[in-house]
């Protein structure tokens, strides 16, 4: 074989590995943006302005939007504080929803599932169709799904920062946990706040972080005071604040330099805003 003829093959391969990686980028780009849009619709579909059917369009003014209550993302668009979660129109829609997620800067804000496994909505939006996306999804040992003393609930982290991508501030920016202190989280038709108590790095096969349930109420409180010792930022809550009564939820996904590194948040449900 010539030089001339190693230099075009050479060449060909190059121009053949380059295709692959353009077909690659823009695959996950157009996953990007379909996932986006599907939850931006469900938005949409699934939570209803209070006694919306009250309000015509003509009294819909520009005071009106002025003086509502409002939380604004860093996208600039807007989030009702008084709109209605429809649980039942989301069940209807796909039996698998738990409920609905939602951080106040509008990074996180999805619906919940819960599968006979682990693996079913890594990805697949919550419409069951394939996207590189994926729901975010109770661990299916969790025998009460959102409801259970213990739910664990798994998020990708994706590049573009959509799913559980804005987790990581949570731990790159020791200031973000007071900033939201709280993650709003509709369990069925069930509004609850979620305060962070604890915050770390662990690894997938960490058996103690992931326990879904517990032999007493004993080891559960035990459970509760060692992920407060872990906690690598500093949060607002000590073990004196927790009980063995206290409903939590970790939210889990994965952290930078290995893909068996995972990032973990545990927060405690409260009833109203504290």
């Amino acid at each position: 074989m010539n030089k001339k003829t190693v230099r075009i093959l050479m060449i060909s391969t190059s121009f053949i590995l380059l295709i692959i990686s353009l077909y690659n980028i823009i695959s996950i780009v157009v996953g990007y943006e379909q996932g986006n849009k599907i939850y931006d619709d469900a938005k949409s579909e699934f939570f209803l302005e209070e006694n919306s059917e009250l309000i015509t369009q003509e009294q819909s003014t520009a005071e009106e939007k002025e003086t509502s209550p409002v939380i604004e993302n860093e996208s600039n668009e807007k989030v009702e504080e008084d709109n209605k979660f429809d649980y039942q129109a989301l069940y209807d829609y796909n039996n698998d929803a738990q409920g609905w997620i939602y951080l106040g800067n509008g990074y996180i804000d999805y619906p919940i599932v819960q599968s006979k496994d682990n693996d079913y909505y890594l990805r697949k939006t919550i419409d069951k169709k394939y996207n590189i996306n994926g729901t975010p999804f109770v661990d299916y040992r969790c025998v009460g799904g959102l409801n259970s003393k213990h739910a664990i609930l798994y998020g990708h982290n994706m590049k573009n920062n959509s799913m559980f991508g804005s987790l990581k501030n949570y731990y790159n920016n020791h200031d973000y946990v007071t900033e939201y202190p709280y993650f709003t989280v509709w369990v069925g038709e069930e509004k609850y706040y979620y305060y962070v108590f604890s915050i770390y790095k662990t690894k997938v096969n960490d058996t103690f972080t992931y326990q879904a349930t517990f032999n007493s109420d004993e080891d559960y409180k035990t459970y509760i005071d060692e992920c407060i010792e872990r906690s690598e930022i500093k949060c607002q809550f000590e073990k004196a604040d927790i009980t063995s009564e206290d409903y939590i939820l970790t939210l889990s996904t994965c952290a930078a330099g290995s893909k068996s590194n995972r990032l973990v948040l545990h927060c405690i449900r409260k009833k109203s805003i504290s």
